[in-house]
């Protein structure tokens, strides 16, 4: 295609740009799953050969702060530190954390998705 300013482009020629990027986006995605998976299987080979871990962490489903934020959405009176961080590990979420409560604390103390009641000394969800 050639170069037109925007205000020049048709639908059509903005159409046809959008499916090329999507496209384009498509295939790297496609790409970066596959040495995603090569990398995987190289740090297996490694642990398998090494017998130690490869230094890669935990590929947990949520982030401290999104588990945190799953497990109160199920309690709408809240929780204290110590009642949520076993909830999160009781979730199978995962981590090598000498002390995952201050983790746990560190991830939820500035978020504005997450608010300690006064009260009850109890992390709720905000509204």
């Amino acid at each position: 295609m050639v170069e037109k300013k925007l205000d020049e482009l048709s639908v059509a020629d903005v159409e046809q740009l959008l499916k090329e990027k999507q496209s384009q986006i498509a295939r790297l995605q496609k790409r970066r799953a596959k040495l995603v998976a090569e990398i995987e299987k190289i740090d297996a080979e490694i642990e398998e050969l090494s017998g130690k871990s490869s230094g890669s962490r935990f590929k947990n489903k949520f982030t401290n702060l999104e588990a945190a934020c799953h497990v109160l959405a199920k309690h709408k009176k809240g929780l204290t530190l110590d009642e949520l961080t076993d909830a999160i590990l009781k979730t199978g979420h995962r981590s090598t954390s000498q002390n995952f409560r201050n983790t746990i604390y560190q991830a939820i103390h500035n978020s504005k998705k997450i608010k300690k009641d006064a009260k009850t000394k109890r992390y709720v969800l905000s509204r």
